[in-house]
């Protein structure tokens, strides 16, 4: 979760924010690594943005970034409680294999050297 307040240096933000995530990837290759907050307008360009929606008025401040485009696929929610906020429901746009098909049962046949 990222803050980055009004007049802060967005360059320095940017690359805090890239820094800290190539170190997560680096310690956790093939991870699921989601960046999400208030960025006002960071420029992440090996990031890619998975929600293009106003999230408050017509304004886009609750983003999610992450590593792998078109990952996920978003759909806005109502507001919680008194917020001014949509909410936003992140879904995986690629499930594994396991949730899509029933398993199958196979039988196979090994031969051995003795056999042949």
């Amino acid at each position: 979760m990222i803050y980055t307040p009004q007049g802060a240096n967005k360059q320095h933000a940017s690359k805090q924010i890239a820094d800290i995530t190539y170190d997560l990837l680096d310690k956790s290759p093939g991870s699921v690594v989601l960046i999400t907050g208030d960025f006002n307008q960071h420029n992440l360009p090996t990031f890619h943005p998975y929600i293009d929606y106003p999230t408050r008025g017509n304004a886009r401040l609750g983003l999610s970034y992450g590593y792998i485009a078109e990952a996920y696929r978003f759909r806005p929610l109502r507001q919680l409680g008194k917020s001014d906020h949509t909410m936003i429901h992140l879904m995986l746009k690629c499930w594994p294999l396991l949730k899509r098909e029933k398993p199958q049962k196979k039988e196979v046949n090994v031969w051995s050297k003795d056999s042949v």
